[in-house]
C-alpha cells in the first residue's frame, strides 16, 4: 500500500533542494578546474570545490586523479593541447619558432596565472608533444645543430612562460587589466621613471641620461623585442641547411 502525500508541518524548515549530481569524468573535473584558474588563479583550486561544483565529494574524485597537482598538470596539459597553429613544416625556422611563441604566450595569457605550472615540469599532452615534434624538426631541417635546437626549445618555453606570469603578477599588483588597471600600472611606472631621472647625475650618469629609453615600450613589444633576439641569437648557429 502507497504511502499517502501529507503536507510538510508548517513549524519545520523548508527541505533543501538536492543538487542534480552530474555524471563524473576526468574530462568534467579538468574542466572545472581551468573555469576556477581562469576566474581566480590556480592557488583558488581546491579538490574540495572541483567537487562541490560537481555534485560530489573529494572522495570521488582520486578514483580519477591522485590529487590537486594532477588536476592542475592536466588542466595546463589542456591549455597547450588547444593552441591552434599553421603547419609548421610550412615556415621556416625561425618563422616556425616565432608563430609558436606568439601563440603560446597569448593561450598563457587568458588562463590566469596557469604559466606558473610550466615551471620545473616537463608537458607531456597530445598536442604540446606534436608541437615539440613539429618545432624541433622545423629548427633540425633549418641547420640548426641538434644540442643547440633542443636547449633553444626548453630555454624559449621558460622565456615564454615568464614574460606571460610576470604579466599576471603585474595585473595582480595592479588589480587587473582593464582601463583603470592600466591607468594605474602607467602611474608607478611614470614615478619610477621620474625617480631614475632624479638620481644624482655624478653617481648614475648612463641611468640618468637613459632613463627615457630604459621606460620605453609596453609589454607586448618587450617581449617581441627578447623573442627577435633569441631568433638572431640562433641564426648564428646555422650550419648546412637540411632542406
Amino acid at each position: 500500500m502507497a504511502s499517502p502525500t501529507i503536507p510538510a508541518p508548517p513549524w519545520l524548515p523548508a527541505p533543501k533542494a538536492r543538487r542534480q549530481r552530474s555524471p563524473l569524468t576526468l574530462e568534467g573535473i579538468v574542466t572545472e578546474a581551468l573555469r576556477i584558474v581562469d576566474a581566480e588563479g590556480i592557488d583558488a583550486v581546491t579538490m574540495r570545490r572541483i567537487a562541490s561544483a560537481l555534485g560530489t565529494g573529494p572522495a570521488s574524485l582520486y578514483s580519477y586523479v591522485s590529487g590537486k597537482d594532477e588536476v592542475l598538470r592536466l588542466a595546463h596539459d589542456r591549455v597547450l593541447d588547444q593552441i591552434d597553429l599553421p603547419d609548421l613544416a610550412e615556415l621556416s625556422w625561425a618563422d616556425a619558432i616565432r608563430a609558436w611563441a606568439h601563440a603560446t604566450y597569448d593561450a598563457y595569457r587568458r588562463h590566469n596565472d596557469i604559466a606558473r605550472l610550466s615551471f620545473a615540469d616537463i608537458p607531456t599532452g597530445p598536442r604540446t608533444l606534436a608541437l615539440f615534434e613539429a618545432l624541433l624538426r622545423a629548427l633540425l631541417d633549418g641547420g640548426i645543430p641538434p644540442q643547440v635546437a633542443a636547449w633553444s626549445v626548453d630555454r624559449l618555453a621558460l622565456f615564454v612562460a615568464a614574460d606571460a606570469y610576470e604579466g599576471w603578477v603585474f595585473g595582480q599588483r595592479f588589480q587587473g587589466h582593464d582601463a583603470a588597471a592600466q591607468r594605474r600600472a602607467a602611474g608607478w611606472f611614470d614615478e619610477v621613471h621620474a625617480y631614475f631621472c632624479a638620481l644624482p647625475r655624478e653617481s648614475f650618469p648612463t641611468i640618468v641620461e637613459h632613463a627615457d629609453v630604459l621606460f620605453a615600450g609596453d609589454g607586448e613589444a618587450r617581449f617581441g623585442f627578447g623573442l627577435e633576439m633569441f631568433v638572431a641569437g640562433l641564426a648564428t648557429t646555422v650550419t648546412k641547411r637540411r632542406r
